[in-house]
């Protein structure tokens, strides 16, 4: 009478640890996605040795742990096919290749192809056999089977985060498993139609010019990912490494920031950061930044009062690069180079900025006051100017004309704001 609960109560515990033994190797499918699969994919060698293993491990339970339920035999055979046929393609691969593709790789795509049909029927009917009564130890080992060749051997692990994104109806579980994957080589980091599709994998890898080059293209397809994009250039600007990629890099910023209508919104303050790279005095990239204020970032810095800083190191920076400007010979010296601050043009010019924008404020109206702190800002770029047209007085007249233009204007724009 206590034989049909105890049956009963046996054939629960083990439907639910076939159960737990199927969850298991569907959790299974993220640590070996997110650390293990990346790194051994590329290597048949590392392939081998962990086919010789299994096999071995196959060959040990056949003949010492025989199984003895049909669903047993049924997943030992096809850990057994699913075995042969990895052996005939990593065969193949280790062949002399030839040709485009080679037959190596034709070879092995049909044995990845079949484990993955094959693998599905093998844990199906593990798990059967585990509530038929199957020995442990043979469960344990085909399972441990089954979950190897899965990650080592076939792309079913790419297939199971599919049928998870299905059934949950969204792409949460690859994209997870894309964000966090640890990327062993470079050409695995992200490409801009990805960075489209999850904005957080554009902190994948590090800044150089491959990845400058998806930043940049998926910043143009995609507008409103533009202030996103600048922020990751500029948090990895420090970590970049070498003067023409910096150099290449401050650019793109200067570039993106300017390319759209709207203005993007970046959680860094553009101005204060062209400011760090001015005060840092490193070649022309100082120069691109002091472009960058006297360009696109003028007019903003001139009005607010929290720019005042901005614009005195900016002019101050104009009449050290007017009135210093090192020689050729001293560009080509390399102790000049390593003891002074030196640049790659002989002359910065921000005449036209300050003729510009004291033109614009003198044909106003009424000056607001955003306005009269703009005159007042410009006045602190006139030793600059009469430095300029003292320069070139003899060799460049144009230029001259243009800082007496613009020295005209902002006497003009002087007299308006007293009045």
């Amino acid at each position: 009478m206590k034989s049909m609960p105890e049956n009963g109560l046996g054939t629960l515990l083990r439907s639910l640890g076939a159960v737990v033994l199927l969850i298991v190797y569907v959790c299974a499918c993220f640590p070996f996605a997110l650390w293990v699969q990346p790194f051994i994919g590329g290597s048949p060698f590392q392939m081998i040795t962990v086919l010789i293993l299994l096999s071995a491990a196959l060959v040990i339970s056949r003949l010492w742990l025989r199984p003895r339920t049909l669903c047993g035999q049924i997943a030992f055979w096809t850990c057994a096919t699913s075995t042969a046929a990895t052996w005939f393609g990593l065969v193949f691969l280790l062949l002399p290749q030839s040709g485009h593709p080679s037959v190596g790789i034709f070879f092995f795509i049909i044995p990845v192809s079949l484990n993955t049909l094959l693998i599905p029927i093998g844990l199906v009917s593990l798990l059967i056999a585990l509530i038929q009564r199957e020995r442990p130890a043979l469960i344990a080992g085909g399972f441990a089977f089954l979950l190897a060749a899965s990650f080592f051997f076939s792309g079913l692990h790419h297939q199971v985060l599919a049928a998870l994104d299905k059934a949950s109806g969204t792409n949460w579980f690859s994209k997870m498993v894309r964000r966090y994957r640890i990327e062993p080589r470079a050409e695995y980091y992200p490409n801009f139609d990805e960075m489209l599709k999850d904005i957080a994998l554009i902190k994948k890898g590090p800044l150089d010019e491959r990845k400058l080059y998806h930043l940049e293209t998926a910043a143009w397809k995609a507008p409103e990912y533009c202030g996103v994009i600048i922020d990751e250039i500029i948090d990895e600007f420090p970590t970049v490494k070498g003067f023409e990629i910096r150099r290449r890099v401050l650019m793109r910023i200067r570039e993106l920031s300017v390319y759209h209508h709207k203005p993007p919104a970046c959680r860094h303050d553009l101005p204060l950061f062209y400011m760090q790279i001015v005060e840092q005095r490193e070649a022309d990239l100082a120069d691109i930044a002091a472009f960058a204020l006297t360009s696109s970032e003028f007019q903003k810095i001139l009005a607010q009062d929290k720019y005042e800083r901005v614009v005195k190191a900016l002019a101050n920076y104009a009449l050290e690069r007017q009135v210093h400007a090192p020689s050729m010979e001293s560009l080509l010296s390399v102790t000049n180079r390593m003891s002074q601050p030196w640049f790659m043009y002989r002359t910065f010019d921000c005449a036209r900025q300050v003729a510009a924008t004291a033109s614009n404020l003198v044909q106003q109206e009424e000056l607001r006051p955003a306005d009269r702190r703009a005159a007042t800002n410009l006045l602190v770029f006139v030793p600059y100017l009469k430095a300029r047209g003292a320069d070139a007085a003899e060799t460049k007249p144009y230029v001259r004309r243009e800082c007496d233009t613009a020295l005209s204007w902002l006497n003009r724009l002087q007299e308006r704001s007293r009045n």
